[in-house]
């Protein structure tokens, strides 16, 4: 029930300014919490900054004048979502609880230099893919060989998937890390997201909210299902190719435009900059008598990474509402419970790649401030260990292919159109309705709804 000014610290925080404009009048509860190697050493830091009943604003900066809705976009909360007591059931304050006990362990001198030592191979493998990239992209977008071999075009496709999966999954680390940090741009690299949506979004919110009614990455495709489920593959396509061709150029200008926010178009320089990149393969692509090629790497990139994406949680389960036991109020035991890690290969640094780095997906929900996937993988035997002492189930990571794609296709290509409950699916492709909605939300991608 405090609320705190932090205007004049924001500038100085060691993760960057960025999150503080993000959390205004919202509940950062969690944030202190689980964001923090060691919040009881923020308490001085917190004291300092509340605004107390002396300041003018004290009577505004009450719990009731919170954002409800997060002053996220309505369409992505449940009607009766309110951020206010959303968060009531979890006890920052046991003693004992399972995240601190974990990071008695894990912020030890010794375990920190193993934690430091996996960062630096996270950022030199990067590097390496970025190179593997660059030799490929010779070859595939400007027909010029690097190597003293022929990279032929559909061995490039193939190249293009990995590097572009690898890079989302390097991205998604770079964009929890502090800022500013240019990586964070690489979270786009696979089609699915925006980085500048991410930082709020998948940061802020998915990871405070997870698998309940304020997570708006349970909403991750639904706008895919104004097409029919047949149509719904192409659909999302040329929909995200549209994104890629224009609509994101669109939005951004929009957003600046609209908000007044020409000062943060230097911010978003890099963002800009990686997405006239990400266009220009596709133009070259076009130009060089490629534009198949890159369509199948195009369209078997964003789908995967799509399907990886929905397959870290369980996303037909809705945690609301739900009386919370002792046990589950433990912040730790309930993000163990509600994530999962992803088996590919069974190699868990290559899995980490592959997965848009989900393969040790329960360490990440448990400290989303590590910055690297590498980093959680060597964390995963202490958790392990100490949820373990507290009774909680490790279960096994889910074969991706075998337990988890069956289900996120059924998900993605068995559920009925938006907008017509009831009608026979047979009869959805054919209705007037579901072709206008499907050539409506192509079209919609290219204005940059959906983008930003």
């Amino acid at each position: 029930g405090e609320a705190y000014d932090f205007s004049k610290f924001a500038p100085r925080h060691p993760g960057g300014a960025v999150w503080f404009p993000l959390s205004v009048q919202r509940d950062i509860t969690t944030l202190l919490h689980t964001y923090h190697k060691n919040p009881a050493l923020l308490k001085p830091l917190m004291k300092k900054y509340k605004i107390t009943e002396e300041d003018p604003d004290f009577e505004y900066c009450k719990r009731q004048n919170l954002f409800a809705k997060l002053g996220a976009p309505t369409f992505l909360l449940p009607a009766g979502f309110d951020a206010r007591t959303a968060l009531d059931r979890f006890d920052y304050y046991r003693k004992n609880n399972l995240l601190d006990t974990v990071r008695k362990h894990v912020n030890t001198k010794e375990f920190q230099a193993k934690v430091e030592r996996a960062n630096l191979y996270f950022d030199l493998s990067c590097g390496l893919i970025g190179l593997l990239y660059i030799v490929n992209g010779a070859a595939f977008f400007f027909n010029t060989q690097l190597l003293p071999f022929e990279i032929t075009t559909w061995a490039s496709v193939v190249i293009l998937c990995f590097c572009k999966t690898a890079f989302a999954a390097y991205g998604h680390y770079y964009v929890h890390s502090k800022k500013p940090n240019l990586g964070g741009v690489l979270f786009d690299s696979n089609y699915v997201g925006s980085s500048v949506l991410a930082v709020d979004g998948h940061v802020l919110l998915h990871h405070v909210y997870t698998q309940m009614e304020g997570d708006v990455k349970k909403k991750l495709l639904s706008s895919a299902w104004a097409a029919p489920p047949l149509l719904r593959p192409f659909a999302y396509v040329f929909h995200k190719l549209g994104v890629l061709f224009s609509g994101t150029f669109i939005r951004l200008i929009e957003v600046l435009w609209y908000e007044r926010k020409f000062d943060e178009l230097l911010l978003s320089g890099s963002f800009l900059l990686f997405r006239v990149m990400m266009t220009a393969e596709l133009w070259i692509s076009i130009y060089n008598g490629k534009f198949l090629p890159f369509l199948a790497m195009f369209s078997f990139v964003l789908w995967y990474n799509s399907l990886v994406i929905l397959s870290g949680h369980d996303f037909d389960e809705n945690h609301d509402g739900l009386k919370m036991d002792l046990h589950k109020a433990d912040w730790g035991i309930y993000q163990l419970e509600h994530a999962h890690d992803l088996k590919f290969t069974g190699f868990k640094y290559l899995d980490m790649l592959v997965s848009a780095g989900l393969s040790s997906h329960r360490v990440h929900h448990l400290l989303p401030y590590q910055p690297s996937g590498f980093a959680n993988i060597v964390t995963e035997s202490v958790v392990k260990k100490v949820a373990e002492d507290f009774g909680v189930e490790w279960e096994r990571p889910r074969n991706w292919f075998t337990e988890c794609f069956p289900q996120v296709f059924a998900y993605c290509f068995f559920e009925g159109t938006n907008g017509m409950e009831g009608v026979p699916m047979w009869r959805q492709h054919f209705s007037v309705y579901g072709i206008k909605s499907t050539l409506k939300y192509i079209f919609v991608g290219f204005l940059g709804i959906n983008a930003l």
